[in-house]
């Protein structure tokens, strides 16, 4: 009774072979594929597919730009929230290089686009475009088109590349069509929104014996248009920021070799010019428009005229904080001497 039990295999028949005969029919062999594949395709979507995606558009981008290097290492996306996800993000060039930790892009599509006139108010649209960044990094270290200009001015021997920026004299005029039609983008982003967790702008390189340092934290940028101060523009453009702990530092230009001229003292990097707890800027700067050259003339409402101005207006307003509680005084403090003046 026992041998009959027994499994009866062929004496010219292995056990493996027989296993990779018949469990290719199981369906617990195809429930094991199916869990590895599920399991490899769960990691890969989680740990690789945003830092492959990054390469695919590094490539992509650098092949398209001529001008410097841009580098993505890790890039998503999700269609139905309109957010575009980054990490290790940097663009460096002959001049500037900006570099971001990580952020996003959110882009609100499902808003209806609505047709506003040129010279409308906007700044009370809804944001369509809102971008957030985490350690922020802009450098300024070279300002080769205006080294190329000179050059062509005074005749010398062109030695320094001008990079993208091209003559202004070459280019053709734009018609009116076209220029109202580059302005549409209005209606689609009225206002843009940015939120800086941590930044920094540099200006300086080791040909300078100090370096200036602009660092911020929590800062917030909104960018919109409004009407132009005169009806020959065509609208204002208006840049809102403010940030918290503002400061600007001069520190030592690493890898200067030249005479040094030693601040005062030192705090912390570097020698602080200016420091405040929240700083508010206003920017604004009329779109131009073709103007005349004599001054536009206003009826006033008690039937006298008045001579006006037709020439854009650009302006910018800061405004340092003050704590509101009398026993911190104020939290603004600006140290200009003469070391500083002799830096400019």
């Amino acid at each position: 009774m026992s041998s009959d039990l027994k499994l009866k295999i062929p004496a010219n028949e292995t056990f493996l072979s027989r296993w990779n005969q018949e469990l290719p029919e199981s369906t617990f062999y195809w429930f094991l594929i199916a869990l590895a594949a599920a399991i490899a395709w769960v990691i890969y979507l989680t740990f690789y597919n945003s830092r492959v995606l990054g390469i695919i558009l590094t490539t992509i981008l650098n092949k398209l730009n001529k001008y410097g290097h841009i580098k993505f290492g890790s890039f998503s996306f999700s269609v139905l929230s309109g957010k575009f996800m980054f990490r290790d993000v940097h663009y460096i060039n002959e001049d500037y290089s900006i570099r971001i930790t990580d952020g996003f892009i959110i882009f609100r599509w499902w808003r209806p686009y609505i047709y506003k006139e040129q010279a409308e108010d906007l700044s009370h649209s809804d944001t369509r475009l809102s971008i957030y960044l985490d350690a922020f990094e802009f450098h300024v270290y070279n300002r080769s088109s205006h080294y190329a200009r000179l050059e062509k001015l005074f005749g010398l021997d062109q030695q320094i590349s001008p990079g993208d920026c091209s003559d202004s004299k070459d280019a053709e005029p734009i018609s009116d069509n076209k220029r109202k039609s580059s302005y549409r983008w209005r209606d689609l982003v009225p206002v843009i929104k940015v939120d800086i967790l941590s930044g920094r702008c540099v200006f300086g390189n080791q040909l300078l014996p100090s370096t200036l340092v602009l660092s911020f934290e929590d800062g917030r940028v909104m960018y919109t248009t409004k009407p132009p101060s005169t009806t020959f523009d065509k609208f204002m453009h208006i840049i809102k920021c403010t940030a918290e702990n503002f400061r600007v530092i001069l520190v030592p230009s690493p890898k200067y070799d030249g005479p040094k001229d030693e601040p005062p003292r030192f705090m912390g990097e570097g020698y602080v010019v200016l420091q405040t707890s929240d700083i508010n800027i206003y920017y604004y700067m009329d779109e131009p428009g073709i103007t005349t050259h004599e001054p536009q003339r206003l009826q006033l409402a008690n039937s006298d005229y008045a001579m006006s101005s037709t020439y854009p207006c650009i302006g910018l307003d800061v405004k340092c904080g003050k704590s509101r509680d009398l026993k911190y005084g104020k939290t603004t403090n600006i140290s200009y001497g003469p070391w500083v003046d002799r830096q400019r």
